[in-house]
């Protein structure tokens, strides 16, 4: 290879890195700028290369997350695909005879996916395994009945089955029992780094627990009769409560709640489900 050769070679590769640098450089202004005027991560899901899910299980999420059935095509693949991701990231196990299903998979994986959807990242680091419960079990950890528990020790979840379906049977009473134990999970997620996404949520974090700690603020919120009294007992109850209620009942929160309900939208980025008409 002669020395003009060498020449071009070198300034190509010269030139793609300075590039390549570039392009980091130019996409973290450009989140800095939605982050800063608009908080909210410029992208949350690259749609391409995505996994699906089979017709039976888009129909275990489309009969029981009313939510997924107002998504665009292109958000309900995104959806898919994260299903399918958690599903792979994670351990299922049964208990006392229980037997896991794709459906126990696909309806409980759909869950954590539902919450974290408008964030990058939606594996829940404070889970390893999900155990699944014909009904109501007896917790060793401290020593009672329980329909469903939240281990950030062994980084275990834990739910009865019998009663994670019966959250969905009235999707109105804010009671879902599935939703409230991955909110434990992802109320107790440690999304560190300088990911734009994980800032939001753990300034909403803070946000929370300023209201929390403001005694005239919690009154009016507590007078307002909306939670159910569960959500008082701590602040992590007061997070699944919460996420409870805005899954179920967006607009009656909205309306009955604006600050909460503006502190929880932002901190989850659900702008992404603009597709969701409110009734």
């Amino acid at each position: 290879m002669g020395e003009e050769q060498i020449s071009n070679t070198t300034f190509i590769s010269v030139g793609l890195f300075a590039l390549l640098i570039f392009s980091i450089f130019f996409y973290k202004f450009l989140d800095f700028i939605a982050y800063y005027f608009f908080r909210r991560p410029l992208f949350v899901n690259i749609p391409f290369g995505l996994k699906k899910l089979n017709r039976q299980q888009r129909g275990y999420i489309t009969s029981h997350f009313p939510l997924y059935n107002h998504l665009s095509k292109t958000k309900q693949a995104v959806f898919d695909h994260r299903v399918r991701k958690f599903i792979e990231y994670h351990e299922f196990a049964g208990r006392e005879g229980f037997h896991i299903t794709d459906e126990v998979k696909v309806l409980t994986s759909s869950c954590a996916v539902l919450l974290t959807f408008g964030m990058r990242y939606f594996d829940l680091p404070s889970i390893n395994t999900i155990l699944i419960f014909p009904d109501v079990y007896y917790s060793t950890l401290n020593q009672n009945y329980h329909k469903g528990e939240f281990n950030p020790m062994h980084k275990t979840l834990v739910l009865s089955w019998k009663h994670f379906l019966e959250g969905f049977d009235d999707d109105k009473d804010g009671v879902n029992l599935g939703i409230h134990e991955f909110a434990h999970a992802l109320f107790a997620s440690n999304f560190g780094g300088s990911d734009t996404s994980a800032d939001i949520f753990n300034e909403g974090l803070e946000d929370l627990r300023l209201i929390l700690e403001d005694g005239q603020h919690m009154q009016l919120i507590y007078d307002s009769g909306f939670l159910r009294s569960y959500a008082f007992t701590n602040a992590m109850e007061f997070f699944a409560v919460c996420m409870e209620t805005l899954i179920e009942q967006p607009t009656e929160f909205k309306y009955t709640l604006p600050q909460l309900y503006e502190v929880i939208t932002e901190m989850l980025n659900f702008s992404v489900f603009r597709e969701f008409k409110l009734k």
